[in-house]
């Protein structure tokens, strides 16, 4: 690749950068005016009939607005991605100013980059809690810190596994979903992994997940057994 489209090719990569973030924030701030005229279930049914975006996507443009406006207007030249974290309810608003104040310093900073700190940072507070000395002293400094990581990990990826439901399903299948996955008799499945991961085997085989045949299918497989 030549210099000159490599130049040419950063350049749009920028403005089309710049360009979404600005919708972001000026869809956010006209969603948010629209909202006081609203009660949250007619907002709903107004986002999704009559903008046609899922409401949590407009939740998620609101609060990139709520934040924005506030900080320097370099932020509008942020990935929207980066934005979503930075404007997240659980992003420490100390991080958050910390990451624009080195955004106005002229630091190119990453999304990828954000979450290696994001997560280093919550290991640190991890590690800083008291009362557990049983789980310290039982595995050690370096097993406790291997535990630690692989809850945060775990806990970013069902993270991102709910985003991705929240973003790709209507308000009504996303809000049935979660009242199946968080059902009590669910949570306290003992075979719950197995059954996830055979759910997802038979869908991808194109086999038949309605319930009763599912249902069919198991009892089979403990008969078996």
């Amino acid at each position: 690749m030549s210099s000159s489209v490599a130049t040419f090719l950063m350049g749009r990569a920028e403005r089309i950068r710049r360009q979404a973030s600005s919708s972001v924030i000026g869809i956010g701030k006209d969603l948010i005016e629209a909202k006081r005229y609203l009660s949250h279930g007619a907002f709903v049914d107004w986002v999704e009939g009559e903008v046609g975006i899922p409401a949590r996507t407009a939740q998620a443009y609101m609060r990139v607005a709520k934040w924005a406006p506030a900080k320097s207007a370099k932020i509008s030249k942020l990935p929207v991605s980066l934005l979503y974290v930075l404007a997240a309810s659980g992003t420490p608003e100390e991080f958050a100013a910390d990451v624009v104040k080195r955004v106005e310093s002229g630091e190119r900073i990453s999304v990828r980059a954000i979450h290696a700190e994001l997560r280093d940072m919550r290991e640190m507070k991890c590690e800083d809690l008291r009362g557990r000395p049983s789980f310290r002293e039982a595995r050690g400094k370096e097993t406790a810190a291997i535990a630690v990581r692989t809850h945060v990990a775990t806990a970013a990826a069902l993270q991102e596994a709910v985003a991705i439901l929240a973003h790709a399903l209507s308000e009504q299948e996303f809000a049935r979903v979660q009242d199946i996955m968080t059902d009590k008799s669910i949570m306290n499945d003992p075979e719950l992994a197995w059954k996830i991961r055979n759910a997802f085997s038979t869908l991808a085989k194109g086999g038949d997940l309605s319930g009763r045949h599912f249902a069919a299918e198991n009892a089979e497989a403990v008969c078996a057994q």
